[in-house]
């Protein structure tokens, strides 16, 4: 992919970031931070394109979908943007992600031990494998 049309689809994807900010769709979240991680990643990646330091277009392409679902999400209404929503949803996110890769076992453990590190949630076994079967069948993946 050229860089210039990558430069242009990352810039679409920053406005619409700018468009779903908490303060400009009202939401209530706490000052946990200044700038969100959403805004972080683009303005690395715009960089990154800028100066010709892309490592890989494929990874940067995979990173800017699952910023762009998420935020099409929030944009739409159907999801609020709470902390824990946000958590959830980069989750569920990265667990697509193993799914297509074919590291159902990764999923699995990944969702455990982020819901016992973010959520104090310890998850079963049976559980995660649930969760995980759930996420592929609701993706069709």
């Amino acid at each position: 992919m050229n860089n210039d049309l990558l430069l242009k689809r990352i810039h679409r994807l920053q406005e619409l970031i700018h468009q779903t900010q908490p303060e400009v769709m009202n939401y209530e979240v706490s000052d946990n931070w200044l700038f969100q991680q959403d805004e972080i990643e683009v303005e690395e990646m715009i960089q990154d394109i800028e100066q010709n330091r892309i490592q890989s277009v494929v990874e940067m392409m995979k990173q800017a979908n699952r910023i762009y679902n998420f935020r099409i999400r929030v944009q739409s209404g159907e999801i609020d943007m709470t902390e824990r929503t946000i958590e959830l949803i980069k989750l569920d996110e990265e667990i697509k992600d193993l799914i297509i890769q074919n590291q159902k076992i990764g999923a699995i453990k990944h969702y455990r031990y982020h819901m016992k590190k973010l959520f104090n949630n310890e998850k079963t076994l049976k559980e995660s494998k649930q969760y995980i079967d759930s996420i592929q069948q609701k993706y069709d993946i």
